[in-house]
């Protein structure tokens, strides 16, 4: 092409859009980690497993990503796994209730309801491209403020509650909007 440059194949665009992604969800653990780190250290250290400490110690951009989507794919349910491990110990009745509004946490919560979810025998499942919600909704960083109360329960409720029996308090929104109100 004379004077220009080629547009991005959609593939290379796709696999970025991946990334970011994971790159997304490691950042927005990594951040609940360090402010629980800072609120309740004896609680974390109670509660977080040794590979935390090597896997979240740095900044996901700080060490390469996998290339391979396979390896992409494993990655995120792994760091999803963990999350979803770190929202049922601050979500558990043993737990000291303020640690849920510490902000990181607020943060992690809707951003893994949004990224993964979790299908009982299916396991842990990270979203793909049409199970992802509307750009309106989506969580750009782990500092970004939640989506609006109004719009991200609503359709959090509706792929996440079906998917389960019994509703999970880590996982499934008690809104207004979300039981049929307001």
């Amino acid at each position: 092409m004379v004077g220009g440059s080629a547009p991005t194949p959609p593939h290379v665009l796709a696999a970025v859009r991946e990334l970011n992604r994971l790159e997304l969800v490691t950042e927005t653990l990594r951040a609940a980690l360090e402010a629980l780190a800072a609120a309740a250290p004896a609680w974390l250290q109670a509660v977080a497993p040794d590979q935390w400490y090597e896997r979240y110690g740095q900044r996901a951009r700080d060490w390469r990503l996998p290339k391979a989507e396979a390896a992409r794919a494993a990655l995120a349910v792994t760091v999803g796994a963990d999350g979803f491990g770190l929202l049922e110990a601050v979500y558990a009745t043993e737990t000291p209730g303020w640690l849920r509004q510490v902000p990181a946490v607020q943060t992690l919560r809707p951003t893994w309801i949004l990224q993964q979810y979790y299908r009982g025998e299916d396991g842990l499942r990270w979203r793909g491209k049409g199970e992802l919600p509307p750009g309106a909704l989506a969580i750009g960083s782990p500092t970004t403020p939640r989506p609006s109360a109004r719009s991200m329960p609503m359709w959090a409720n509706q792929t996440n509650a079906s998917a389960m029996a019994s509703p999970d308090p880590v996982t499934t929104p008690t809104t207004p909007m979300a039981a049929g109100g307001a």
